[in-house]
C-alpha cells in the first residue's frame, strides 16, 4: 500500500523514496533514515532522564540504613 505522496507518477522528481514536496525539492531515503535515527536518539534520552529522575525521587524517600548501632557501656573495653 502507497501513501499519496508515494506516487511515482511524478516523474524524476519523486526520487527513489516516491516523496515529493511541492517545493520540487525531494526527500532522499538517508534524510528519512536519519530523521528516524535522531527521532529514536531524543526518545532514548528522554527515557533515560526519566528513569533517573524517578530513581532519585524513590532514594529520598527511603533513606539509606547505617549498619550501626547505638554502643551500650557495657560493649565498651576497658583497656
Amino acid at each position: 500500500m502507497q501513501h499519496q505522496s508515494q506516487d511515482l507518477s511524478k516523474g524524476p522528481n519523486a526520487g527513489k523514496t516516491g516523496i515529493y514536496l511541492s517545493s520540487d525539492k525531494v526527500i532522499t531515503a538517508e534524510e528519512i533514515e536519519r530523521h528516524i535515527a535522531k527521532g529514536k536518539r531524543m526518545q532514548a534520552e528522554a527515557i533515560a532522564a526519566l528513569l533517573s529522575s524517578a530513581f532519585r525521587r524513590l532514594t529520598t524517600l527511603f533513606p539509606p540504613r547505617h549498619a550501626q548501632t547505638p554502643v551500650r557501656e557495657e560493649h565498651l573495653s576497658r583497656a
